[in-house]
């Protein structure tokens, strides 16, 4: 099994395995493979031809769910590195959407696939409530394990995040030309969710000119560790690419951990790396205080047998206050550094699936994005 996974042939496996399951898909949703070739800026007959077809078969009238993919979305694709999975697919809104998307921003969403596995494609249907909304969305690809270990595929992030400010100024929100900005938010699935927030929090340390403004993670994997545990108590652990692109050893899990990252983030934010604590008025000075740090919302479905929903809520606890614990289904404030949600009789794939198909994943994250961009109007 070991071949299997470090040659990547299980990486060829789990994508050709991604056709099949699209394929049961459309067979249950027909809609998904108009919608999909409408996101992929196909010709606009052939999603017409489509529509007819369906009615003819059905005897239902398509509509465009009030917003007509086939005239206001565009899909371009932006390199930034040399390897074939070192791209991004950036859907827009454009015709009569084209003034609310410039004053929206982008999305930039990370596809999870167990750090071996995923390509953007798969996701593109997750771009539809986000340009219903106004805004741009920009699916990240990045290279997979064997191509690139964790370390590489957070890299691959942040190329990816400094090739849109670069390539498309004009998506980022803030940007008066000295090359500072903002991204809308960023988004990520499981494994996404991992790279997503080590990202992010490496962005932090460095402060990099290109920030992001609030992070989204779906059914995230956050400690390593115990996630290890989990994936041995299912008997995945073998095949699973975690391992391996974590760097194998304890000490490599533990700093591949965004949760004990984040403990570092708040060391950092209370010391001066000596133990000396720092005033209120220095760590505003040197720009360590955690209110530089991205809004964020973690949601996790309760029934996730791929990844515990305790990796979410014990994350949840790591950013809002290390020293405490909560078994509440929904639990925000307005103080609160992250706001974390809980969904009952929700797995893993439903989290992402509800952007795709429409579901309460989908209602809280649009909600809680409009609630952000409100409180800054």
């Amino acid at each position: 099994q070991h071949f299997f996974r470090d040659s990547g042939l299980l990486r060829g496996i789990v994508d050709g395995l991604a056709y099949v399951t699209c394929i049961g898909l459309i067979r249950s949703n027909p809609s998904l493979l108009r919608d999909f070739i409408r996101a992929s800026s196909y010709p606009p007959g052939l999603s017409r031809c489509l529509d007819r077809l369906m009615e003819s078969t059905d005897g239902k009238k398509r509509t465009n769910d009030n917003y007509d993919l086939v005239n206001a979305t565009t899909l371009t694709k932006l390199s930034y590195g040399s390897h074939s999975q070192q791209f991004i697919d950036v859907l827009e809104p454009t015709s009569s959407n084209s003034s609310s998307r410039s004053n929206k921003g982008v999305i930039a969403f990370v596809h999870g696939g167990a750090w071996g596995s995923g390509m953007p494609w798969m996701y593109r249907l997750v771009s539809k409530p986000f340009l219903q909304s106004g805004y741009a969305v920009a699916i990240i690809g990045y290279r997979t394990y064997p191509s690139a270990d964790v370390s590489g595929q957070v890299e691959d992030l942040n190329l990816a995040i400094d090739a849109i400010a670069k390539q498309r100024s004009d998506l980022i929100t803030g940007d008066d030309g000295d090359g500072d900005g903002r991204i809308k938010a960023l988004i990520g699935h499981s494994s996404g969710a991992h790279i997503g927030k080590m990202a992010i929090l490496d962005r932090w340390w460095n402060k990099d000119s290109i920030m992001i403004e609030s992070f989204v993670g779906l059914s995230g994997v956050f400690c390593i560790p115990s996630h290890l545990e989990w994936e041995i108590d299912r008997g995945v652990d073998e095949f699973s690419p975690m391992t391996p692109a974590c760097g194998y050893v304890e000490e490599s899990m533990y700093t591949n951990s965004p949760k004990f990252r984040m403990e570092r983030v708040h060391l950092s934010s209370n010391t001066n790396g000596t133990g000396q604590s720092l005033s209120s008025k220095k760590k505003e000075e040197e720009g360590e205080g955690l209110s530089s740090l991205p809004r964020m919302l973690l949601v996790h479905g309760v029934n996730d047998t791929t990844v515990s929903y305790e990796q979410t809520s014990s994350m949840s606890d790591a950013i809002n206050n290390p020293s405490t614990t909560s078994n509440e289904q929904r639990n925000t404030s307005d103080d609160a550094l992250c706001d974390l949600v809980l969904l009952q009789d929700v797995g893993h794939v439903e989290t992402v699936m509800h952007f795709m198909l429409g579901g309460r994943t989908c209602d809280i994250v649009m909600e809680w994005l409009d609630d952000d961009s409100n409180s800054e109007s």
